[in-house]
């Protein structure tokens, strides 16, 4: 099943003598495409005269010709990606792969930071800015003292792990490795700090950790425009833009009053004017008397021999019966 085999094929041609025709003449096509080398440079066109180049060609191109050819090519509905979801094996009627789930051994290690270990011999730091380390037989300076331990520094951390060479206590690269350590506790502590700040403040404004620097800075930000707007108006271009609000408040009222004393003195009466019984001539809601009527009577048959003349008479459409 994992397979596309020639066998599982249906080989047998139709009844049909022209449909017969057409798939052994689209067949003898396929081969002599095929075995020809399809697809390369014409100089290259080596016709397979033998079987053995016929199914070395067939195997490039995946052709079958053969009952017994095979091709070894997974199906698609059948291949296994990494899926959170269990498969239920009892759905299956049929021998499926079985993929072997091996734990990944090799996990990404963190990084760890440089952390300082507390020294077993603590000295007293004097009143001078240097203090002598009994063990070391070296001054350290007070600020130093206490991350300095009686462990070696080594050189890397290759010779850290070989147990090979350290730096000299006392020297220049000594007291350069003894200063990161310090920087590096300090960055512990300062991010400890900054942790423990910013996770009270987004308590307190009810949200997560990773969101409250980004509310606060929308905050300020609308703090300091508004602060700013306010400075940059001082009180001549404050009175000028109240001047120009009244102004234009007393332009649109008159402009308005203008209009309604028009729409005032537009007074017509359109029944007076109008043909109640034109269609294109009625507005919107007005239905004309004798609309009414028809209503009432849909098969009345419209009256030419009225006397008034002065009604309009429309075209007369003939509707031809279908029998």
């Amino acid at each position: 099943m994992y397979r596309k085999r020639f066998d599982n094929l249906r080989i047998q041609h139709t009844t049909d003598n022209k449909t017969s025709k057409r798939q052994k003449l689209r067949f003898e096509r396929a081969c002599r495409s095929v075995f020809n080398n399809r697809g390369a440079r014409r100089d290259s066109h080596v016709s397979a005269d033998n079987i053995e180049n016929q199914l070395h060609r067939a195997r490039q191109h995946r052709f079958l010709f053969l009952p017994s050819q095979h091709i070894y090519k997974p199906l698609q509905h059948l291949k296994y990606y990494k899926n959170s979801r269990p498969t239920d094996f009892r759905y299956y009627n049929f021998p499926t792969l079985i993929k072997m789930i091996i734990p990944d051994k090799k996990k990404k290690k963190k990084k760890k930071l440089n952390n300082y270990l507390p020294p077993l011999y603590k000295p007293i730091p004097s009143d001078d800015r240097n203090t002598w380390h009994e063990k070391l037989g070296i001054l350290i300076p007070n600020d130093l003292l206490p991350y300095v331990t009686e462990d070696p520094i080594y050189v890397s951390k290759n010779q850290e792990k070989l147990k090979g060479k350290h730096h000299a206590p006392g020297s220049k690269v000594w007291f350069t490795a003894i200063k990161e350590r310090k920087r590096s506790a300090e960055r512990i502590v300062e991010y400890a700090n900054y942790i423990t700040e910013t996770t009270a403040r987004a308590k307190l404004w009810g949200t997560s950790f990773n969101s409250i620097e980004h509310r606060e800075e929308k905050l300020d930000k609308g703090k300091s425009d508004s602060i700013s707007n306010k400075t940059k108006l001082d009180q001549p271009e404050q009175e000028f833009a109240q001047f120009k609000i009244e102004k234009s408040i007393s332009k649109s009222t008159t402009q308005l009053e203008r209009l309604e004393q028009d729409f005032a003195q537009f007074k017509i009466d359109y029944f007076s004017v109008m043909n109640s019984s034109a269609d294109h001539y009625r507005y919107k809601g007005h239905t004309s008397d004798d609309t009414k009527e028809l209503e009432l009577r849909p098969r009345k048959c419209p009256d030419y021999m009225s006397l008034d003349n002065n009604r309009q008479i429309g075209s007369v459409k003939n509707f031809d019966q279908i029998h």
